[in-house]
């Protein structure tokens, strides 16, 4: 494959989109939802597609370790099989002739990729399973060019089909719009809609580091912009949409909150930290109990605690808050001593083996299928290329255990099962989801990978939940073999538990997987 020596940019053309999908679930119970999640990630990849310009996005000494180039926010998107990670390139060259190549244009990236191996619903699980690499069909299909001046895009965030992103310069940012209802075809909204954030004579440079956006409860859209490392202290500021479409614009700036005001229940940190992202999430609770003329959102940040990421691994978090807030006057304007952020619980999520950094990229996707609570995933990628396979880029799905099913099953597509490292539903664990045979037919666990080691003889617990008519069959033995012992797991429509295979007389010599006829 030869090396790309420049970017190959998506034509992105301008245009409105009034009638945009611009709603996120509502979360029956979004702090529940939030515990639920897992500490320990699904680990993830999909192949770069031979998109990025050599050697950027990689941490090594002609990229200048990766410090001024790096990937920022990462976002699944509403359309389930794909996800967007931006970046910003300080050293990119812009044209294709020797001169053109002597000049050094910054340029602010979004890259799109398609996970076409992974069902649009629910949780998308590991992809590694198959000798540690994604399939052929989890891959990078487009890079966006967002703009010279303000060349580095920051942590993003999705409302339905709207995508925002912050772009900064040395001295100011703005918030742009993209139309991402089809994600191999996108489109950006006009600059009337964008939301310049430029310097002033009290704060000479304005960032933003990271943004968020929500339906509020009048139908408009509110937009908040994180900064944390400009000439202002830390801060989150806010803006109304005029109308209730996008389309429309905002208006200006319509109310300050500043991170030292930050409340905390009892037993958490009254902190706001330097989030890397930063995602509302509605929930219900919050707005059936907001008193009248208020507005109520949870809001989610990802951060880690170094210094100096990536040269220290540092802690990696999820803090959870809620943010309330007056209803906006008709021009927008947000009373400043009315908002109230409130930190109600945090997670420790675990990011090992250069699979995520959330000083890198971290985002945040909802969903809540019929007759469901919903279910809440939190995504964490590294700051660069894999440094083993520079044609990979890594990154964690931290989601609850039981994702997205109900009570009871009847579709094969539905169904999954987790074998468990060690007893009780502890250890590494090997996550299979429906019927695609990349995940489920599993004929030597020798070559299956679980967080970057071997599976195989590693089982000691099961839960599963398959429809009644099907079942999913453990062999001691490689490839099926009837040697040995079979552990057969019969589905009831349920949730079903097996705390400790020994206790049924097996061992955890388990080599080989498939579904059985019953």
């Amino acid at each position: 494959m030869a090396i790309r020596d420049r970017y190959e940019y998506l034509g992105v053309p301008v245009i409105d989109a009034p009638d945009v999908h611009d709603e996120n679930p509502i979360l029956a119970d979004v702090l529940t939802a939030f515990r639920d999640v897992r500490t320990k990630g699904d680990y993830m990849a999909a192949w770069d597609g031979n998109l990025i310009r050599e050697p950027r996005y990689r941490q090594t000494k002609d990229n200048r370790y990766g410090l001024y180039n790096h990937f920022q926010g990462i976002q699944r998107l509403g359309a389930g099989q794909y996800m967007v990670i931006s970046g910003g390139d300080p050293h990119e060259t812009p044209g294709a002739t020797p001169e053109e190549r002597t000049r050094q244009t910054p340029r602010s990236h979004l890259f799109i990729f398609e996970m076409g191996s992974r069902q649009a619903a629910g949780g998308w699980r590991s992809n590694l399973v198959d000798d540690g690499v994604p399939p052929d069909q989890d891959t990078m299909i487009g890079v966006i060019g967002i703009d010279r001046e303000h060349h580095h895009a920051g942590g993003l965030s999705a409302l339905g089909d709207i995508l925002a992103v912050p772009i900064e310069s040395e001295t100011r940012s703005k918030i742009v719009f993209y139309n991402m209802a089809d994600p191999t075809a996108p489109t950006r909204f006009p600059a009337t809609v964008e939301i310049d954030r430029p310097p002033t004579a009290a704060v000479p440079s304005v960032k933003t580091g990271a943004v968020t956006l929500a339906k509020i409860s009048d139908g408009r859209i509110l937009v908040a912009a994180w900064s944390d490392s400009d000439a202002d202290d830390p801060r989150l500021e806010f803006y109304v949409s005029r109308t209730d479409s996008i389309s429309d614009g905002f208006h200006p700036k319509g109310a300050t909150w500043y991170a030292d005001s930050v409340w905390a229940v009892e037993g958490q940190d009254d902190n706001f930290s330097n989030f890397q992202a930063v995602a509302f999430v509605a929930d219900q609770g919050a707005r059936d109990d907001a008193t009248e003329g208020k507005d109520g959102l949870c809001l989610i940040g990802t951060h880690n605690t170094a210094r100096l990421g990536p040269l220290q691994p540092g802690r990696d978090y999820a803090d959870l808050y809620l943010v309330e807030f007056d209803q906006p006057g008709a021009d927008g304007s947000i009373p400043n001593a009315s908002v109230s952020v409130t930190k109600v619980a945090n997670k420790h999520l675990y990011c090992n083996d250069e699979q995520a950094h959330f000083d890198a990229a971290g985002g945040i996707h909802v969903e809540r299928p019929d007759g469901l609570d919903g279910f809440l995933r939190i995504y964490g990628a590294y700051y660069s290329r894999d440094a083993r396979n520079p044609a990979l880029i890594r990154f964690n799905e931290y989601r609850s255990p039981l994702d997205r099913q109900g009570d009871t099953i009847t579709r094969l597509q539905d169904g999954w099962v987790e074998i468990f490292e060690d007893s009780r539903f502890r250890g590494r664990y090997l996550s299979m989801r429906g019927h695609m045979a990349a995940d489920t037919y599993l004929p030597d666990y020798r070559r299956v990978s679980v967080q970057s080691d071997s599976f195989n003889n590693k089982a000691s617990s099961v839960r599963f939940q398959l429809p009644a008519t099907r079942q999913y069959t453990l062999y001691e033995e490689e490839r099926f073999s009837t040697k040995g012992y079979e552990v057969d797991l019969r589905g009831t429509g349920g949730v079903v538990e097996i705390r400790n295979l020994a206790d049924q007389g097996h061992g955890d010599g388990i080599s080989s997987s498939r579904y059985t006829p019953i």
